[in-house]
């Protein structure tokens, strides 16, 4: 299974990763985002079912670092920008049979892609930094209005305290970036007992059937997610 993270993801998380069976294929740096982003997946590509849609001006670097896998690869309209909300065009969160986003803000290549799903508007734009996928039930967040549109749509949510994830450079990171789920696993970049709110966490998982994998014993970092290329 062929794994798209952080080109700055350190060795120790590397080496647990590739200890789980995952080929790792590392994001390139966008310097049009800001620093502390300029290698998280969810800022350069936007999965949708088998289709990746990525950032025009990294498309290239994809194109070659997929190798066969790059024909499931389509070009963006949009080039992200440093400022917000001009870097979260692929920013989007696809769980069930729904898209989540603040959609005013979504690349119009993402939007054809996802017309046939159904579309959960929020105020957030980064919206998959700020959802943590549990398997196609379910999801976490610490973003109150995203959980509660979740729920009016039918997806499972789960509340939780802001901050508590770390992401160098900003006050606080994201669950949805700390975190990515793989065949009934959600890995954690970190330790996610240390999270105020783990007891919740961890029932919310046990009901849905998923297992917890934490992949250090630090607080979990936001890494922008992963991507899985199946």
């Amino acid at each position: 299974m062929k794994l798209i993270v952080a080109g700055n993801l350190t060795d120790d998380l590397q080496k647990e990763l590739k200890s789980e069976g995952f080929e790792l294929v590392f994001t390139c740096k966008n310097t049009n985002l800001l620093p502390g982003l300029q290698y998280h997946p969810d800022m350069q590509i936007a999965k949708i079912n088998d289709k990746f849609i990525c950032d025009k001006s990294v498309y290239s670097y994809y194109r070659q670092a997929l190798g066969d896998d790059g024909f499931r690869l389509i070009c963006g309209k949009t080039q992200c920008r440093s400022n917000y909300p001009e870097d979260v065009a692929y920013n989007i969160k696809v769980i069930q049979n729904s898209i989540i986003h603040n959609f005013k803000y979504t690349d119009e290549v993402v939007k054809e892609h996802s017309s046939a799903l159904k579309h959960i508007d929020v105020t957030q734009g980064y919206t998959g930094c700020s959802i943590c996928s549990v398997a196609d039930r379910g999801i976490i967040t610490a973003d109150r209005v995203i959980a509660q549109r979740a729920d009016s749509a039918g997806v499972d949510s789960l509340l939780i305290s802001p901050c508590h994830i770390d992401l160098p450079g900003f006050d606080f990171g994201f669950i949805g970036g700390g975190s990515f789920f793989y065949h009934n696993t959600l890995y954690f970049f970190g330790d996610i007992s240390l999270h105020p709110d783990y007891k919740d966490i961890y029932a919310f998982c046990e009901k849905h059937g998923v297992f917890i994998k934490n992949l250090s014993n630090n607080m979990v970092c936001d890494y922008g997610s992963a991507i899985t290329v199946d």
